[in-house]
């Protein structure tokens, strides 16, 4: 099954330790580590060291953890078992034996609430864009790389704490990555956020008619700061449509 993995897969770590040792190394089982699989041979996978706000974090050898694999064939997951670290050339990685077989994973089904958004997009090119593993390092080469060029104008009619549907002028190609903002507004206060996402499926409009298409994109990178922002939105904006249904 380690077949199914493939060089330059995206990887998502997160610790599984529990009890005393977790409790001395302060392990927060929830935070999700990014990586990519460098190589891979029968028993394991020789993955990159994760980088955050610009320093490599050295995960502790001998712990288990929790690995999700991005795939051309879907997601999986399991849980690895660090054995070693090293450096392959220049590039800082750690060998991860994995111990239990591939099983396809199902990510969590986040509430959605209907909406009518503006949004703003701008195609990404995977290659290219997503050499940071953190959403801080995305946004700040981004903001480099992109600042002189016109985003396009698009309409989110649905949104969760895991993606978005939306409205869009062109066709989207499945898989394809790209960068949105758009704008919260709560109890007067808004805030802007600006979010790479991966295309779901993407299909002709159909109560519209001038070529438009809807677009199901999950978010590529998220914080969980953020995602427990969007959750706070989409909680209040249903409160106050089940009031107002109330009060018909």
């Amino acid at each position: 099954m380690i077949g199914s993995l493939n060089a330059g897969d995206k990887v998502d770590i997160s610790y599984t330790e529990e009890g005393q040792i977790g409790k001395e190394l302060n392990i927060d089982t929830k935070h999700f580590y990014k990586s990519k699989i460098y190589e891979t041979d029968d028993n394991g996978v020789i993955l990159t060291m994760p980088i955050e706000e610009g320093r490599l974090v050295p995960l502790p050898v001998s712990l288990k953890y929790n690995v999700i694999f991005y795939t051309d064939k879907g997601l999986y997951k399991s849980t690895g078992l660090i054995e070693r670290r090293y450096k392959e050339g220049r590039v800082y990685v750690f060998y991860m034996t994995l111990l239990d077989k591939l099983v396809r994973y199902q990510r969590r089904q986040y509430f959605r609430v209907e909406c009518i958004l503006d949004f703003r997009y701008l195609k990404l090119d995977e290659t290219k864009d997503f050499k940071s593993e953190t959403l801080e390092g995305i946004l700040f080469d981004f903001e480099n790389n992109y600042q002189l060029v016109e985003k396009k104008n698009g309409l989110i009619v649905d949104i969760s704490a895991g993606g978005v549907r939306a409205i869009v002028k062109e066709e989207y190609e499945k898989g394809s990555y790209y960068m949105i903002s758009f704008e919260l507004v709560e109890n007067s206060t808004s805030k802007n956020y600006e979010l790479p996402i991966r295309i779901v499926s993407c299909e002709p409009a159909r109560k519209t008619d001038d070529n438009s298409f809807e677009v199901r994109a999950e978010f590529a990178y998220i914080t969980e700061k953020i995602r427990e922002e969007l959750i706070k939105f989409i909680f209040a904006k249903e409160r106050r449509t089940l009031k107002s249904g109330k009060g018909k």
